[in-house]
């Protein structure tokens, strides 16, 4: 081991730096995934209600104006909700 300090020659530093080496922790990836499910079942929650809007006959430019987004994204959502 080369010449470090008695306290670090004692207790080597961790190989990652602070901030990293504290989110190794357990059950802190729970806490990272849950926005990540969060975000997945707003997605589908979308997807569902776009799907909704144009089989009651909304054209995709009111979907897309419903739901806030482009008439080419209404498409996509109720693309994806037929084939989900």
């Amino acid at each position: 081991m080369p010449n470090l300090p008695s306290a670090l020659a004692d207790d080597p530093p961790s190989l990652l730096p602070r901030p990293w080496a504290d989110d190794c922790r357990p059950g802190e990836s729970r806490a990272r995934q849950e926005p990540a499910r969060s975000q997945a079942e707003a997605a589908r929650q979308l997807r569902a209600a776009a799907q909704e809007l144009h089989e009651a006959g909304l054209p995709l430019r009111d979907v897309g104006a419903a739901l806030d987004v482009s008439y080419q994204r209404a498409h996509q959502l109720v693309s994806t909700a037929a084939t989900s």
